[in-house]
């Protein structure tokens, strides 16, 4: 086997979803989607970076989860990408980037040191500009497992390694109406992953998204309940108000809430 045989373009990136249902735009499509932590062009698969159990310890238990209100046509000059500029990520998400980001240069890694601005791509040229300008609307953006990927040309990215982390809420069923687990390493975060699950059954909530800080779990509901009304009077609603019922739960390692939908 040649030296050149041996390097692999590798990248490490969470694999996401969005609440977009319709096909995009003409373009050449990008799957699975991702979020880049790490490129680390041409290189070679050490035994350090075939291990992922540095990276799950780094990262924590709970993906992140996000939004973007953004479409970004990169790089400005001559676009070649269309991406989602992606906000309102938890504070844990850019600490574990940077820890992974030192351990790769301690271990001999060369890494962009170009700022570090969050995006997802979505297509590459050819594509209408205007086509997708027209098209976009905001969206929830959800990570789920983190892998290494190996680019291997034509837009085929295949992961060498894959981490399953706890989802920052999922859907459930409830007996009248319907329900999120939302979970959080503390209570900001979980009114945060509260807000971004209830946008991705209605997205037009996400202009209406924003943060505080709660002391209890019934600031948490108050707060939820009053951006519901706000956004109900203002432009209608299909969700009409969250259940006062359910409780908090501590695990291991993160709070846990069923949050009931009324409809």
């Amino acid at each position: 086997m040649t030296k050149q045989s041996e390097l692999k373009r590798l990248f490490i990136a969470w694999e996401c979803s969005t609440s977009y249902s319709e096909t995009f735009p003409r373009g050449r499509s990008i799957y699975p989607l991702h979020l880049t932590l790490a490129f680390l062009g041409d290189c070679k698969l050490t035994p350090a970076l075939a291990s992922p159990e540095f990276f799950q310890s780094a990262l924590g238990k709970i993906a992140p989860c996000g939004l973007a209100k953004k479409l970004l046509f990169l790089p400005e000059n001559i676009s070649r990408v269309v991406a989602l500029k992606i906000e309102n990520l938890p504070p844990y998400f850019f600490e574990g980037r940077q820890i992974i980001v030192q351990w790769l240069q301690e271990n001999g890694f060369s890494i962009d040191k170009r700022p570090f601005y969050p995006h997802v791509s979505l297509s590459r040229n050819p594509f209408d500009k205007e086509e997708w300008i027209q098209w976009f609307k905001e969206t929830t953006v959800i990570c789920k497992n983190l892998h290494l990927y190996e680019s291997v040309g034509n837009l085929v990215y295949e992961p060498l390694w894959s981490i399953p982390f706890t989802p920052p809420y999922e859907e459930i069923e409830h007996t009248a109406d319907f329900g999120f687990l939302i979970r959080g390493y503390d209570l900001k975060e979980l009114l945060s992953n509260a807000q971004i699950a209830l946008a991705t059954k209605f997205p037009e909530l996400i202009p209406y998204i924003t943060p505080s800080e709660p002391i209890d779990l019934n600031q948490v509901k108050l707060f939820l309940n009053k951006m519901i009304s706000k956004v109900d009077e203002e432009i209608g609603s299909p969700i009409k108000a969250i259940s006062y019922h359910g409780t908090l739960e501590k695990k291991t390692d993160f709070l846990e809430w069923e949050m009931i939908i009324d409809v």
